[in-house]
């Protein structure tokens, strides 16, 4: 994507991290409305016409700025992302709007076993329309695994304190308490850290036990060439919502070229229990992060009381929403040892 987008000759063009875009459009659409609460308080009237509609708004705006839009790790995984986006692609895609995106996922996949499916499956085909489908590379060849294993240091560490590889890698440094804005007015407390040498150290607890999410972990990635995580718990479906925010925090960490340093409970292939799921709570879907096609990335809970159906015994949205995690682990695993290569750190 990134030799896409720096050889394309058009002007206006934009290449975005496909959660950081999606993020952007949320935090327009608050404050569209929040505008909207200002001047008409909340006896205003909903206006449901055509040329107020806030979504076609942001795509006028989009298409205004850029004629080539390119989304890298495409991906859909929650219900609200999906019906913004049909109507989000919809308007673009009528402005001319070139887009061009990556994905681990061919597009029938994208939302595959969501929850209220059938509302978004029409974009699908428009997406179809509208773009062609590219497979590249090889099924099932992981360049970054590859690439690690050229690597002849790294700063993961199996046990122990993290400190006993810090000075390593960084050499002496000292931090305080800082306070990172974030967006929406609200701030993320780092306990140690030197926005100077931009250096983070965080617990794991710390950033995966709250109710974070993209935004406070990319702000992360953007304050900090380095972050120190210390004590990385092996994780499963069980405790899913930490496994969930520690994929969101790895993908932002990557997407900002942070250099890493970490120590866990176990090594990198054991921290996510992928091979412990039993077969008739996942089905027989693929799980390889590198599907022949053209993303994965952050898996958000999916609320299954939106659906009634049930299949063996659980929430269709739930069962979509775990295979969607599994399918994370396994890229997540990948990521994780590119970042704490010696080659990733000489780049």
């Amino acid at each position: 994507m990134d030799l896409f987008f720096s050889t394309s000759s058009l002007k206006k063009k934009k290449r975005v991290h496909f959660h950081s875009f999606i993020s952007s459009i949320h935090a327009t659409l608050h404050s569209i409305k929040q505008e909207q609460l200002k001047k008409d308080g909340r006896s205003f009237h909903v206006d449901l016409s055509e040329e107020n509609d806030p979504i076609k708004k942001v795509a006028n705006k989009i298409s205004e700025e850029c004629d080539l839009l390119c989304f890298d790790e495409f991906q859909i995984t929650d219900i609200a992302d999906a019906l913004i986006l049909r109507n989000l692609l919809f308007n673009l895609f009528n402005s001319n709007t070139v887009v061009v995106a990556t994905s681990n996922r061919p597009i029938r996949d994208l939302y595959k076993g969501g929850i209220n499916y059938e509302y978004f499956e029409p974009t699908l085909g428009m997406i179809e329309r509208f773009c062609r489908e590219v497979e590249v590379g090889e099924e099932g060849l992981d360049f970054r695994r590859e690439k690690a294993e050229e690597s002849e240091g790294r700063s993961f560490k199996v046990g122990g304190e993290v400190g006993e590889i810090v000075e390593g890698w960084v050499g002496e440094w000292e931090g305080k308490e800082v306070e990172i804005e974030i967006e929406f007015g609200r701030v993320l407390k780092a306990d140690k850290a030197d926005l100077g040498k931009r250096i983070g150290e965080f617990e794991f607890d710390e950033l995966c036990d709250r109710y974070y999410g993209s935004s406070e972990y990319r702000a992360i990635g953007m304050n900090f060439d380095v972050v120190i995580l210390k004590n990385v718990k092996r994780m499963t479906l069980k405790n899913h919502n930490q496994s969930r925010r520690f994929i969101t925090l790895i993908d932002e960490l990557y997407e900002g070229k942070c250099k890493l340093i970490c120590n866990a409970e176990v090594e990198i292939d054991e921290l996510f229990g992928v091979d412990e799921i039993e077969d008739d709570w996942i089905g027989d879907d693929d799980v390889s992060p590198y599907t022949k096609g053209v993303t994965s990335g952050t898996v958000k809970p999916l609320p299954g009381w939106m659906d009634v159906r049930q299949s063996g015994g659980k929430m269709l949205g739930e069962l979509a929403s775990v295979r969607e995690l599994r399918f994370a682990f396994k890229r997540a695993g990948s990521r994780l040892k590119e970042m704490t290569s010696s080659l990733w750190w000489e780049e």
